[in-house]
């Protein structure tokens, strides 16, 4: 498989990955870029960060969708008593304020903007990223997932449970989507109700 990553600014081609057909091994190729787009950088040269964003994510998010073992959800995680709580929905939806309130009780965030759910060995995990956001909070913790929970703004703070087919609409509104094509959209959809019923 070729793909080409492309510059999010200029449009240019920014990263070219050459991938098995069982994703599991790849050849990376990154392409030089002016002195200014590197940051102040001299050309040629680059960092792990040029890796991890976007190539290692979408890497990740196609393997996992590929297996049907997970995805990587726009979410805030905390553990509580060795669980995790995992809440996701839209920007603005209260990620980073209840990311702030877990941190402030004295509990661990896992990551307050991109977590990875996954399945090991029967049992649901969550884990945090290297992708942060605005609380800059990320653990390299996981821990089963005990709830999962949709934010929404609202006037008043409610609990409403939803069921299980309302809830993966928008769980997957919320994921972050691997390489189309019909083997992961299929893997990623199973993942999710596994998810969801579990």
């Amino acid at each position: 498989l070729f793909r080409s990553i492309l510059e999010q600014v200029s449009f240019q081609i920014k990263q070219i990955a050459l991938i098995n057909a069982s994703w599991d091994q790849v050849d990376l190729y990154i392409t030089p870029m002016t002195y200014e787009m590197r940051g102040g950088r001299k050309p040629g040269t680059w960092c792990i960060g040029d890796v991890f964003e976007p190539f290692v994510q979408w890497w990740l998010t196609s393997w996992l969708a590929l297996r049907a073992k997970g995805l990587i959800l726009h979410s805030a995680a905390a553990l509580v008593q060795d669980q995790a709580l995992v809440f996701f929905g839209p920007s603005e939806a209260g990620k980073t304020t209840i990311s702030r309130f877990f941190h402030d009780s004295g509990h661990v965030v896992l990551n307050d903007e991109r977590n990875i759910l996954w399945n090991e060995n029967g049992r649901w995990m969550a884990g945090g990223t290297p992708w942060h956001g605005e609380l800059r909070q990320v653990s390299n913790q996981s821990a089963p997932i005990s709830q999962l929970a949709l934010l929404r703004q609202a006037k008043i703070n409610r609990f409403v449970p939803l069921p299980a087919n309302r809830m993966l609409r928008y769980l997957i509104s919320e994921a972050f989507l691997p390489l189309w094509s019909p083997e992961t959209v299929n893997g990623i959809l199973i993942a999710a109700n596994q998810i969801l019923e579990a």
